[in-house]
């Protein structure tokens, strides 16, 4: 039996911010031709908005503090991970500390948080079952992000499409509503990767697109095949479209969900991987076989096995941490039936991958039935109030139960509304 029966995911959480921009209004006031808006279309296909957060009363801190909020019971708490790339101080982990305090858990419990781009989820998860399988104690973990790219750079609107914002919680523990496969049946796929970086000092990130692409599309595909190769000495070898087909749902880590589509192409059709690589490490010299090869890896099971979250990185954009936590809950909603079998796959770029499947319970449908993911509930925003920072408070009633207040000595406080 590969899943783990002892501890897993007892509880989840979600929040995602009412605000909204739409993609091609702001790309037009950052200088974009229609030619330009055209092209953008083609890459990203039906993805118009992104969720962004107030920056007056909200940080990945906030955006973490609601998440927890929305869960339902804790339990003994014995440790406490919270993720994010965009943490208000990265001197330690302000988002463990001020949950610990805001909802009064032990103080003995431990606290870490770790800032790995995107994938900061799978690391979290994996840390969490391993702590909780040793201890029978809880964990509980957070993750938000607020992904956000400088206006000013030149051809700046190409960078919009990877813009989101969000937060996500989980309690790992006994007796799991989603199961994960045992530990070190996952898969994974590191690789250094000058793809997505912040220069020193610089207060944005700087990302390559094209190489972004491409290492995508390598993490993914490298992640998956390493997961099945350990399945297949554990339960005789497969084939990855057999084993593809087997998943009753693959929630994958996406930017947009038409790079996703391309990963799961070549994954299907188990090709790119050596182009790919050689790719990446030689700054993209054969682009053009690249290319070839994804043009010719097209297969309807994306739409089949994926097709019930699509509508979040669309609405929502790409929350990086947060965006496979979302399209999992979302995606969730939309099944009757249970138990599932899932495939999760987490990307980083930089570059590093984690692959795992798990089983899903029917109580984990019932309760992300009670999580509210109303992607049509929201405040569009004009380009230039999200530029400008501007404060939104006309709509705060719809953000949630806890928000930033006073900044003392350049450190912002929090308090419950």
């Amino acid at each position: 039996m590969k899943y783990s029966k002892k501890v897993g995911i007892k509880d989840f959480g979600l929040y995602i911010p009412p605000f909204r921009v739409n993609v091609d209004s702001l790309a037009k006031h950052l200088g974009a031709s229609d030619q330009d808006i055209d092209k953008l279309r083609q890459l990203i296909g039906n993805h118009r908005e992104f969720s962004t957060a107030d920056s007056t009363y909200m940080d990945s801190v906030v955006l973490g503090l609601n998440a927890v909020s929305s869960l339902d019971n804790f339990g003994d708490i014995g440790l406490i991970l919270s993720g994010t790339e965009s943490a208000p101080d990265k001197s330690k982990p302000t988002m463990a500390l001020v949950i610990q305090d805001e909802f009064d858990l032990n103080k003995d419990a431990q606290v870490l948080q770790n800032s790995a781009a995107c994938c900061v989820g799978a690391n979290m998860l994996l840390s969490g079952i391993n702590y909780s399988s040793l201890t029978f104690n809880n964990t509980l973990i957070a993750i938000a992000d607020i992904a956000r790219y400088d206006p000013q750079l030149k051809n700046a609107y190409k960078k919009i499409v990877t813009q989101g914002s969000g937060g996500a919680a989980f309690v790992i523990g006994e007796n799991p509503i989603i199961e994960f496969c045992k530990p070190g049946l996952e898969g994974s796929y590191s690789k250094l990767a000058k793809d997505f970086w912040v220069p020193d000092g610089a207060k944005y990130p700087e990302v390559d697109g094209l190489m972004s692409c491409f290492c995508y599309d390598l993490g993914v595909i490298g992640a998956v095949q390493d997961h099945f190769r350990k399945l297949d000495d554990l339960e005789g070898q497969k084939s990855v479209k057999k084993r593809l087909e087997e998943y009753d749902l693959v929630v994958i880590h996406v930017p947009f969900v038409n790079q996703a589509r391309e990963a799961f192409g070549l994954l299907y059709h188990s090709a790119g991987f050596g182009e790919l690589e050689y790719a990446v490490e030689n700054e993209l010299e054969n682009k053009k076989q690249v290319f070839e090869i994804i043009n010719k890896s097209k297969t309807n099971l994306f739409d089949q096995v994926c097709g019930s979250w699509q509508q979040v990185p669309k609405k929502i954009g790409n929350s990086y941490s947060v965006s496979l936590p979302a399209s999992l809950i979302y995606a969730l909603q939309q099944q009757d039936k249970a138990p599932l079998e899932a495939l999760l796959v987490f990307f980083g770029s930089g570059m590093q991958s984690i692959a795992i499947s798990a089983k899903v319970h029917q109580e984990a449908l019932q309760r992300a039935k009670q999580i509210n993911i109303d992607l049509n509930d929201k405040t569009m925003i004009s380009p230039g109030q999200y530029l400008k920072n501007l404060r939104l408070e006309t709509s705060f009633g719809m953000q949630g139960k806890f928000k930033k207040t006073k900044v003392q000595r350049g450190y912002p406080e929090y308090e419950k509304i």
